[in-house]
């Protein structure tokens, strides 16, 4: 098939109309030999099928005339790499970087880039690498029969979930990453943050590698980590803690994802480790894997954490043994109380389920306190300091007690609703009647 022949793209699309197929299925590939033909043939032919919906690869981009000058005059759809530099791929690494250098530049040119002739893991690994969009070879199938072609279709279709989802390494690639490859070495000691590599077999975690990040945050030198590595899950603080990072371990071996929980551990000098774990499952052999985890050290975090949640539950027992009645109220469409002790509820005669149903502050009021203590609940936004106000509040029975409220304005929510601090105070009777000064 001619690519100067005058009526090809006439013949082709009566061919795809005849059958039903969309133009845009069929890639038509220009070879070097429509290179040297003539640059205007070329270019009224590209545009002529393009225009109809055909796609045009530029094949064998790198050799002969598929060259740069080429490719900055016919406007094609996707780009070719010459198989032959896969084919010196492993043993030149200018073909690596020739290879680099296609890939970036048919990015800038908004160009899908095809890479043929792939028939090794290596190859497969490097392209992804570098960002090809297509990978064609005999490292997939060599051609067959339609009929075995179908059925190799559908056996990949049922599989791809799985294979994507485990992502496991090889045999070769864990020896490269726990031998001495000085590459690797670096990686791991320029990482920032602890990593370690285990074999996890049944309920242990051996350690067979780390970085100087790891052993800093355990408090230990690389020999005494040695020492205790042949199960690391030992040296967890707890049963529960265990039972949490086993868990974690077979769930990221079992879904081939990435699981994230916290840990802590107490190490041999008494000091408490809070670390946030990324757990990847590399590669998995009979009922042995190896594990990959990073380590987070949080302490720092945790530790004032760990204050705040103290802190608040001292501020809470105090506030719950005071007399008064203290309650915070958020200002949304409807009011609400966000917390509220025993008190107040007391002091109100209501209980905490009454408000919960609906139950409105200004029910409580009869009609004389109504009008003094209203504006210190029904307009929260007015208030620019704490405003104190004395009245009565009237109790399911009938009795009436008389309080003074006094009302704060705190910082709002995190929706930016209003937020109000009320401190309810019983004044008995007998109070009343003493004098003042």
């Amino acid at each position: 098939m001619s690519l100067f022949n005058q009526s090809l793209c006439a013949d082709l699309s009566a061919l795809v109309k005849r059958y039903g197929i969309e133009p845009a299925f069929l890639r038509l590939e220009v070879t070097e030999t429509a290179y040297g033909a003539g640059q205007n043939q070329l270019l009224k032919a590209v545009q002529e099928l393009q225009a109809a919906g055909f796609m045009i690869m530029m094949d064998d981009f790198g050799s002969g005339y598929s060259s740069l000058n080429t490719l900055k005059d016919t406007p094609v759809d996707y780009l070719k790499i010459d198989m032959r530099f896969l084919e010196s791929f492993d043993r030149s690494s200018r073909a690596g970087s020739i290879l680099t250098s296609v890939v970036r530049m048919a990015k800038w040119l908004d160009l899908p880039v095809i890479a043929e002739g792939v028939e090794t893991q290596q190859q497969i690994d490097f392209l992804r690498s570098i960002g090809c969009d297509i990978i064609q070879g005999y490292y997939f199938a060599r051609p067959m029969p339609m009929e075995d072609f179908n059925d190799y279709i559908s056996a990949k279709i049922e599989s791809a979930e799985t294979h994507g989802r485990n992502g496991s390494i090889s045999e070769t690639e864990i020896d490269i990453l726990m031998g001495g490859n000085q590459i690797v070495n670096k990686l791991l000691s320029s990482v920032f943050g602890a990593l370690a590599f285990y074999e996890f077999e049944g309920d242990k975690l051996e350690l067979i590698r780390f970085n100087d990040t790891y052993f800093d945050i355990m408090h230990e030198t690389p020999a005494s980590l040695m020492a205790k590595s042949t199960d690391m899950i030992q040296y967890t603080d707890s049963e529960a803690e265990r039972k949490r990072l086993l868990e974690a371990c077979r769930a990221a071996i079992r879904d081939g994802g990435i699981k994230r929980i916290k840990s802590h551990r107490r190490l041999h000098d008494g000091c408490v480790v809070y670390a946030d774990l990324v757990i990847r499952a590399l590669t998995e052999s009979g009922e042995r894997s190896i594990i990959c985890i990073a380590f987070a050290d949080i302490s720092k975090a945790m530790d004032t954490e760990n204050e705040l949640a103290y802190a608040h539950e001292q501020l809470q027992t105090l506030i719950e043994r005071i007399p008064s009645g203290v309650a915070l109220y958020e200002y949304a469409k409807k009011p609400f109380i966000v917390y509220a002790n025993d008190s107040f509820f007391r002091i109100i005669g209501r209980t905490r389920e009454e408000f919960e149903k609906g139950f409105k502050a200004l029910d409580l009021l009869p009609e004389k306190s109504r009008k003094i203590l209203a504006e210190l609940i029904e307009n929260p936004l007015k208030l620019t300091g704490t405003i104190a106000r004395q009245g009565d509040i009237e109790l399911p029975d009938g009795e009436k007690r008389t309080v003074i409220c006094q009302a704060t304005p705190m910082l709002p929510s995190r929706e930016g609703n209003p937020r109000v601090l009320y401190i309810l105070t019983e004044i008995k009777h007998s109070e009343l009647r003493k004098p003042t000064i």
